[in-house]
């Protein structure tokens, strides 16, 4: 293996052989059992946080679906369509009629950029950001009843950021 980005690109292809996993690799090379049951563990894992990351997220409004996700994304800076498609793995048509939702209730606006007139960017209003800034409040006061200690704190933040790190090489 070379590095994290070779490990991550793994999981290409399973089969068994004599009662022994392996996974083949680009370069045609086998990772033996112990590797496979790594990756088997890895994946568990990554279920396990999908499945809790939905109950923390969980607020008075509900789950924290398409539309939170969209304006969630929106939060740092407008953007274009086809990112927003691959952050949220929309085709362009679901994300315009969610677009429109979102533009009808008055939490995002549609502008052209300024540095290209032609080119269209998606961003968050004052309603949308205090909608979104609603639900990250309720989220956070659920992390302060289990996070009581900065150490806490501080802990599950570099966690979190080696879990986001690793999960963005994913293709």
């Amino acid at each position: 293996m070379h590095g994290k980005n070779n490990a991550i690109k793994l999981i290409l292809f399973l089969y068994r052989v004599d009662n022994r996993a392996h996974i083949m690799y680009n370069s045609y090379t086998y990772i033996p059992y112990a590797e496979v049951r790594t990756i088997n563990a890895i994946s568990d894992k990554i279920i396990e946080l999908l499945l809790y990351t939905r109950k923390a997220s969980e607020t008075e409004r509900g789950a924290f679906g398409l539309k939170e996700r969209l304006l969630f994304c929106l939060r740092r800076r407008p953007l274009p369509p086809r990112e927003l498609m691959e952050m949220l793995g929309m085709v362009k048509s679901n994300l315009a009629l969610l677009a429109r939702k979102c533009i009808g209730e008055g939490l995002i606006e549609k502008s052209r950029r300024s540095s290209d007139n032609r080119a269209l960017v998606y961003e968050l209003t004052d309603k949308g950001n205090e909608y979104i800034d609603g639900l990250l409040n309720q989220i956070e006061s659920k992390l302060h009843t289990v996070l009581t200690t900065d150490k806490d704190r501080q802990a599950a933040e570099e966690n979190l950021d080696a879990a986001i790190e690793l999960l963005s090489y994913i293709p």
